[in-house]
């Protein structure tokens, strides 16, 4: 080629390149606004990534509010790597309306060998119904040789939740799962996705007879009854609807002997005539020897401790708050006979079955007279042969305040052995000596008393030495507080010196003492 030539040529070319570089950037510039951005090893939105999708095993689910214990299970599929060594993501609850329990390997992650599995909740904004925008961090990486080969693994790792009691009829959350990274063998990137989020329906638990609408069906419902029954409470809308069960189920538009009956009948059994179970809320089933509600380091408004021997159990309350009824459950009782002893301070006495699945239920309520003061003593002793007292344990405690409600500050333990000092004894009948006020005395004083039940008492006044030099009473006492004054003076009207002296309230179980100093 000739040397003009060869340089015009070239200049020809170099102009070609030039304009093909500014076309080539011109449509860079024009893709680049036309078209999403494709992260560096990431695919288009709405394309599955190149290395596996990790996604909720259901995109929808729908539970029943007031339940822990729920599970959720997460998959990965269409793992394509060679092989999958360490993974970590987030589970994010967005709307709230349950709580994060904890996580635990599935069934395809534990088949595929040894793996550390850890994981972190991180508690969001707590909501009224006690639900939370939680965060559940989950990470998890191969030992001794384990990896995940590639395919599908439909149960890889498990979460469980607890959902909230809510007021409306039903609410919803939405889970996802966020910040996914996977690593190969090399600290290579396993081009793992997320999945779409999952819908979280929840229902509202509405239990025929749930009279106060708490999600129980307990003993607080069946004082609700006797107070609508006795005109001390009037039920409307959904509450008298759920009171009214009898003739089950659709009840007769009235609240009556009738649905007490059968109430007290779905309590007995844990199930509703047609054979469904009565449903459990959190907080409603507490398995093991002791279990306590209250606050650490609080002391318990109600303390309970049920004795387990051979020969029967008894049932011992420390309380200080007035008490109206209690609800007891016991896992393992083989049996109770018909020809059981029973005592208690309870008018009427307690009703009991022993359900299919050996759960022994107690009913006891002093509804129809005075509340159980506070104080401490023996509520009910039952007297039986117990096969096996070591298998037993509490499963279920409801305790009952004044207006019908549970009360939640308590302490419940199991003993197994004989309580001390009750044998055959009657069971007390004075709750405790209050007060003796003013103390010392000038020229009277006032004793404060209460009584478990209804029961005869003697109550007198003794010397330094021990002589009764007072009888103040002789009779029946009620169920509840009294008080009995002194003025200071002896059987025979004289005014007794300047000393101590001492209260004592006797009845059929024994005798309480109180201290009075008279200044004269």
């Amino acid at each position: 080629m000739h040397a003009d030539s060869a340089v015009r040529f070239s200049r020809v070319r170099r102009r070609s390149i030039a304009s093909v570089l500014r076309c080539g950037a011109f449509l860079f510039l024009v893709s680049s606004r036309l078209l999403p951005a494709i992260p560096v090893g990431g695919s288009l939105p709405g394309s599955p990534p190149p290395g596996g999708t990790l996604g909720f095993a259901t995109p929808h689910v729908t539970v029943l509010d007031h339940r822990s214990g729920q599970t959720g299970s997460i998959a990965l599929t269409q793992f394509e790597g060679d092989s999958l060594l360490a993974l970590q993501f987030r589970v994010v609850n967005r709307a709230g309306h349950l709580r994060f329990e904890g996580a635990s390997p599935g069934d395809s992650l534990a088949a595929s060998g040894t793996w550390h599995f850890s994981y972190a909740i991180r508690r969001g904004a707590l909501q009224p119904d006690l639900g939370a925008t939680d965060t559940l961090t989950i990470v998890l990486f191969a030992l001794n040789g384990a990896a995940l080969p590639a395919g599908s693994y439909q149960d890889l790792v498990r979460f469980t939740y607890a959902v909230s009691d809510i007021a409306a009829a039903t609410a919803s959350t939405t889970l996802s799962i966020e910040d996914v990274a996977g690593s190969l063998p090399g600290g290579a990137d396993a081009f793992l996705g997320a999945g779409p989020p999952q819908e979280v329906t929840i229902m509202n638990t509405v239990q025929k007879g749930d009279v106060d609408g708490n999600d129980h069906v307990d003993i607080n419902d069946l004082l609700g009854v006797i107070h609508v029954i006795l005109g001390k409470e009037v039920l409307q809308g959904a509450s008298a609807a759920r009171a009214d069960i009898a003739p089950w189920p659709d009840g007769d538009n009235a609240i009556n002997v009738r649905d007490l009956v059968l109430t007290q009948r779905v309590i007995l059994d844990g199930a509703y005539p047609d054979g469904t179970p009565l449903s459990a809320a959190p907080d409603e089933e507490r398995r093991g020897a002791s279990f306590r509600a209250s606050t650490p380091g609080a002391v318990p408004d109600v303390k309970i401790v049920v004795y387990v021997h051979a020969g029967g159990m008894a049932v011992h309350m420390t309380n200080l708050v007035r008490v109206k009824g209690i609800q007891l459950e016991l896992n393992n009782v083989a049996a109770v006979p018909d020809t059981m002893r029973l005592r208690t301070i309870f008018d009427p006495g307690p009703t009991w079955n022993r359900t299919a699945s050996n759960v022994l239920v107690l009913l006891m309520n002093n509804d129809a007279a005075a509340p159980i003061e506070p104080g401490a003593r023996f509520v009910t002793i039952m007297t039986f042969p117990v096969a096996n007292p070591f298998q037993i344990n509490l499963k279920k405690l409801v305790v009952a305040d004044m207006q019908n409600s549970r009360i939640t500050n308590l302490e419940a333990s199991i003993v197994y052995g004989v309580p001390s000092g009750i044998g055959d004894v009657p069971l007390p009948t004075v709750a405790e000596l209050r007060s003796v006020y003013p103390n010392p005395a000038v020229t009277s004083t006032t004793l404060e008393f209460a009584m478990l039940r209804r029961s005869a008492v003697s109550i007198t006044v003794h010397s330094g030495s021990g002589a009764v030099v007072r009888r103040l009473a002789a009779e029946e006492f009620d169920a509840g507080s009294h008080r009995v004054a002194w003025d200071g003076r002896g059987d025979a009207g004289e005014a007794l010196p300047t000393g101590m002296y001492w209260f004592s309230v006797s009845g059929t179980s024994g005798r309480l003492t109180r201290p009075v100093a008279l200044l004269r």
